[in-house]
């Protein structure tokens, strides 16, 4: 054990180490953690732990995961079973002063018409309405708040599978706290936005122990790090594996490719109330701090919800909500045509598809059947060409799509 360890540290992981039964040994794997000085010096002893701490809890959440297939409990109110067909986009905000609410009920109802939403009431469960955008449906939904939920645990589980967040900020109070508060919440739970996952390829292999390789000029950089990227390897649990590595990393960037809960989620700011007296200050003061603060980018988009002079609810700032959310996903649409004309509700494809992942996406029958297509598409002087196509023509934005098979 290093000596740059407090006393306090090496008894509690002396602790861990003595300890029988999986829950003694993350109680005490977490003591230690939280005993350890943070600094330099300490950077690596940390990452290597928090790698065997996330081991733990993998093996734990195995163990829970059979404990509950082999019960048959009520159904979870948390578990908000995927609508077919649509996105879902997920709803977080911190707890706000004076139990003050940000706003995500409002803008849920607004958003979905949703009639079982009532705004200004909180709830500790989630809500949840669908959002129809140009034929693309999204599923909102919205969580309790972050620090206000005995159901963090679910609440995380949740985040962890949606396909993208929302994140509502009260203009009228500060939002930067509120957003570093979320932020530093998430993670702590190992659950990353707005950046991708280090560009690391772990490979489990049967023999021939553990190998290393670096496989650019970026990733050559941190040769000088294999003796503890092997030390990583082996607290992550593997004893043969082939590492391969793209680019230059850290012992930050090792501790999120190497922890088994991490996740990397896209992420809008919805900033609410900017109808509020005052809040254009806050918003402007939010965008000048966030962007020194941030690490990653995060689109900022200033909204409220107000009534018109006979009582109508006015949605503004979310003109193109739905387009942006498709963009932050890198997704696409676009348009079948068949002998009844082009269909009115697209599909949505990610950005470099292919005419064979559109005809995969159709049916699979269409795919293996596939003779030729015409893609129609417009120009910039807003005249339609038609191109006939294979199987590998890379398809755009508002593409028309005629597919022939042989039957």
């Amino acid at each position: 054990m290093s000596s740059n360890l407090t006393l306090e540290a090496k008894l509690a992981y002396q602790r861990y180490l003595d300890a029988n039964g999986i829950d003694a040994r993350i109680q005490y794997l977490q003591e230690f953690l939280s005993e350890v000085p943070k600094h330099k010096a300490t950077e690596k002893i940390v990452a290597l732990n928090k790698t065997k701490l996330s081991k733990l809890k993998a093996e734990k959440e195995t163990i829970e995961l059979r404990k509950k297939a082999l019960s048959a409990g009520s159904e979870d109110p948390f578990a908000v079973k995927r609508e077919p067909h649509t996105i879902q986009v997920m709803m977080i905000s911190d707890l706000m002063d004076k139990g003050q609410g940000v706003g995500k009920s409002t803008l849920l109802k607004n958003l979905t018409g949703e009639s079982s939403v009532k705004p200004g009431i909180y709830t500790p469960e989630p809500k949840v309405g669908i959002y129809d955008w140009e034929h693309v449906k999204f599923q909102v939904i919205e969580m309790p708040s972050l620090q206000n939920s005995l159901n963090l645990s679910k609440i995380l589980a949740s985040i962890r599978n949606t396909d993208i967040l929302t994140i509502l900020l009260d203009l009228s109070q500060n939002p930067l706290v509120q957003f570093n508060n979320i932020v530093s919440l998430l993670t702590d739970h190992n659950i990353f936005l707005n950046r991708a996952p280090p560009n690391i390829k772990i490979e489990r292999t049967g023999s021939g122990g553990i190998q290393l390789f670096f496989h650019s000029k970026e990733a050559k950089k941190s040769e000088n790090m294999s003796e503890f990227i092997l030390e990583m390897v082996k607290a992550y649990g593997l004893q043969n594996a082939t590492i391969k590595i793209y680019e230059e990393v850290t012992v930050e960037t090792l501790e999120m490719a190497f922890n088994r809960k991490s996740v990397y989620k896209p992420a809008i700011i919805l900033a609410t109330k900017a109808d509020v007296a005052n809040t254009k200050k806050n918003y402007e003061l939010f965008k000048k701090k966030a962007s020194s603060v941030i690490s990653t980018p995060f689109e900022i988009l200033p909204v409220a919800v107000i009534y018109s002079s006979t009582g109508e609810q006015i949605r503004k700032g979310m003109d193109h909500f739905g387009e942006k959310i498709l963009q932050h996903l890198n997704l696409m649409r676009v348009y079948t045509k068949s002998k009844k004309g082009v269909a009115e509700k697209p599909l949505v494809v990610p950005y470099e598809s292919t005419i064979g992942d559109v005809a995969l996406k159709i049916h699979k029958d269409l795919y293996h059947a596939f003779k030729f297509a015409y893609v129609y598409r417009v120009k910039g002087n807003h005249s339609t060409t038609r191109i006939r196509t294979g199987l590998n023509f890379l398809v755009q934005e508002d593409d028309v799509i005629e597919i022939f098979s042989r039957f």
